[in-house]
This record gives C-alpha cells, sequence and structure tokens, in this order.
C-alpha cells in the first residue's frame, strides 16, 4: 500500500516503550479515523475499534487487540 509506504518514511522519534504499535499503521488509523469524522483521541480509538476487522484485512494491521 502506497499510503503506508509514505508514512514509513517518517521518522519515529518515540521513546521504545511508547513503540507498542507501528507508527505508519497508528498513523495511518488516525488519518482515516479523522477524515470519518473523529475530533477526539476516543473517537480515534472508537473509529479503529469499530472498523478493526476491515482495518486488519484492508491495511496488514498485525496488532493484537
Amino acid at each position: 500500500m502506497l499510503t503506508l509506504a509514505i508514512l514509513s518514511s517518517i521518522p519515529d522519534h518515540r521513546r521504545g516503550q511508547g513503540r507498542l504499535f507501528d507508527l505508519p499503521h497508528v498513523l495511518l488509523c488516525s488519518i482515516l479515523a479523522v477524515l470519518a469524522g473523529a475530533d477526539s483521541y476516543r473517537s480515534v480509538y472508537r473509529f479503529i475499534d469499530v472498523r478493526w476487522d476491515w482495518l486488519r484485512q484492508h491495511t496488514g494491521l498485525n496488532w493484537r487487540r
């Protein structure tokens, strides 16, 4: 997916303990959530939670729930 390739070029400046999830996937899910109308961390979480299966299928997410 081209979008993930582009997002992968963004340097990850988080400390080791903050790298629980891959940055490109975090950014992609956040962008999709905001485009869908999310306007808070909680609504971004809700977007990801509700669309979890779709996101895994279409973006290659391998996060555990």
